[in-house]
């Protein structure tokens, strides 16, 4: 008795010849003797032509041979490649490469310099984009592109080098890593260096205009353009766009411009009232009319004498009292007799 030979196999008894029942289906493996055809299927990794398959084939570079339908080895498609031999899958080719070609074993495309591509699998270079702006690339094949490092700014588009990134100027500066445009310091912030970037916890990277002063100018560039606060006002924070002026009922005649606290802002006499704010001179404190009066400093208007009261003259700190035979209507500078 013989048994039938590899590639072949014997699925019922007096078989008469070496074709036995006739030879291995694609996809499966016969080793000699083998009674069913489909007893040995081919492993994912390999295949396994009709008759010829004695024993699993490993698939072919750059080729695949999935589990069940491996009667032939399959070409990895665009955008992958198989390294080895014996692979059931095909890999995408990394991020950054590209395989334009059916049944590659290496990814042969990189991306330029100055250009990316982050996915994976990718088929030509129309796949890379250039580097945005605020970046640049400088090696092919690039997943990323490299951000221009704080305190810098690039509007470049597919750069290929760190010299596109530019030092922000003064009066400037960069918020991150990559910016495109380096931002102005804001009113009430100067900045006199180049470079600047945001500081630790968020804190300006520009310099705030001290204590009684202020700024209006959009990215200034020195001390000198953070004016002193005028008479009449005064600055109690740094960083101010604004002076806060002297309340109704004071004034200010500072010595020199530039105060930092509301001292420097001198209360009306009593007797006299200032109805405006931020006044920089003593006159700007009335004598309060005929027929009223203020009792206390700072006053920002007087008050009326009550009926039965009177102030004769200007200035009065207080009414006096109608003396008896005589009456008085609210506000009165004098009293009137009784009549009869």
């Amino acid at each position: 008795m013989t048994q039938c030979p590899a590639g072949t196999f014997g699925d019922s008894m007096s078989l008469v010849d070496a074709a036995c029942s006739g030879p291995c289906p694609a996809g499966y493996y016969c080793p000699a003797g083998t009674a069913d055809a489909t007893s040995n299927p081919c492993p994912a990794g390999s295949y396994c032509p009709r008759g010829d398959a004695t024993s699993p084939i490993p698939c072919t570079l750059g080729h695949y041979c999935p589990f069940g339908d491996a009667s032939s080895p399959k070409e990895c498609n665009f955008g992958s490649y198989a390294p080895i031999v014996g692979r059931a899958t095909c890999l995408k080719c990394p991020a950054g490469s590209y395989e334009a070609a059916f049944g590659s074993s290496f990814c042969q495309g990189f991306c330029p310099v100055g250009t990316f591509n982050p996915l994976p699998g990718q088929v030509g270079v129309g796949d890379c984009s250039p580097c945005p702006a605020g970046s640049y690339g400088l090696s092919e094949g690039a997943a990323s592109c490299v951000l221009c490092a704080a305190g810098t700014s690039s509007l470049a588009e597919g750069a290929t080098t760190a010299v596109t990134c530019v030092t922000c100027a003064v009066g400037t500066f960069s918020s991150s890593p990559g910016s495109t445009v380096c931002s102005p310091c804001s009113p009430g912030y100067y900045a006199d260096l180049t470079g600047l970037v945001v500081g630790a916890k968020g804190t300006t990277a520009c310099t705030p205009c001290p204590q009684g002063t202020y700024s209006t100018a959009l990215g200034a560039t020195t001390l000198a353009q953070c004016v002193s606060c005028p008479l009449g006002t005064y600055g109690i924070q740094t960083g101010a766009t604004s002076c806060v002026p002297c309340s109704s009922g004071t004034y200010s005649m500072s010595i020199s411009e530039g105060a930092t606290n509301n001292i420097a802002c001198t209360k009306c006499a009593a007797g006299t009232y200032n109805a405006l704010s931020g006044q920089s001179d003593v006159h700007a404190c009335t004598l309060c009319p005929p027929g009223s009066f203020s009792s206390a400093f700072s006053s920002a208007t007087c008050s009326q004498c009550a009926a039965g009261n009177f102030s004769a003259v200007a200035g009065n700190k207080s009414c006096s009292i109608c003396p008896v035979g005589t009456y008085s209507l609210p506000g009165a500078a004098v009293c009137t007799q009784c009549a009869g």
